[in-house]
């Protein structure tokens, strides 16, 4: 019977491609194996993804902090995983908890997990209590699998910057999780490309934006959907504010 398990020198190369194997009406199949988890028992400040805080990214405390190899300087974030504790001890048998990826986790840190090409998961308490018993040992080996995000709203929207110029937080993402592209519509016009500036935020500049309708065509990274959300910010948008719309990748 072939592994169930992808090869630990291949598990970096699916990672940086965001390319898990899905099967079975888009679910995502495979353990990878290869990783640790660490504990984390600090406050964030809502990470370098850009969400904000637990309480306003709206994934609550089910959030992970990647490695830098895994991060990609922010592809991998709105992503969703499970965390299963393997052999070792510590490990509470038949829990894996999924987590939304929203920060990263920098180098040079106690340890040294997330140096370098490590491959490292930081937990905040209530997730790492979930798979492991003893918060200080600091450290456990994990297997992770990509799964889909489940989501019961619709994509959320936050804006701010000048008439010319703005940051769009995109958050909530079903599906994937995680955004490959994003385009702009003013007032239902043409699509323009948007940039990433960084983790979950894209800007857009050049023309006069306030007082006009935003419009957002958005590709997943790992699936390549798309999805249009016409109109996801009225022609008096407030800089800010949290846009909840109607739409997301799978209930479109």
């Amino acid at each position: 019977m072939a592994s169930r398990f992808l090869p630990l020198g291949l598990v970096l190369t699916v990672f940086v491609l965001a390319a898990f194997p899905r099967a079975n009406g888009g679910r995502y199949e495979t353990w990878a194996k290869g990783f640790t988890a660490t504990y984390y028992g600090g406050q964030g400040d809502g990470g370098s993804c850009g969400y904000g805080t637990a309480q306003q990214s709206g994934f609550g405390v089910y959030t992970a902090s990647a490695s830098a190899s895994l991060y990609q300087s922010g592809l991998l974030c709105g992503a969703c995983l499970r965390v299963k504790c393997v052999n070792s001890p510590l490990c509470k048998p038949g829990v894996s908890p999924m987590v939304t990826v929203s920060n990263v986790c920098p180098p040079l840190s106690s340890g040294g997990w997330c140096d370098g090409n490590k491959m490292s998961l930081s937990l905040a308490p209530t997730t790492w209590n979930m798979i492991a018993t003893n918060p200080n040992i600091g450290v456990v080996p994990v297997i992770v699998k990509r799964v889909l995000c489940q989501r019961k709203r619709g994509i959320v929207f936050n804006v701010t910057g000048n008439p010319y110029y703005i940051e769009a937080l995109i958050k909530n993402v079903a599906g994937s999780g995680d955004l490959r592209r994003v385009d702009l519509s003013l007032n239902r016009g043409p699509f323009q490309p948007m940039i990433r500036s960084y983790g979950s935020v894209w800007t857009f500049s050049g023309q006069k934006i306030t007082g006009k309708s935003l419009s957002f065509r958005l590709f997943s990274r790992n699936d390549n959907a798309s999805l249009v959300i016409w109109n996801a910010l009225p022609p008096n948008w407030v800089q800010a504010v949290n846009y909840i719309s109607k739409s997301n990748f799978g209930f479109a």
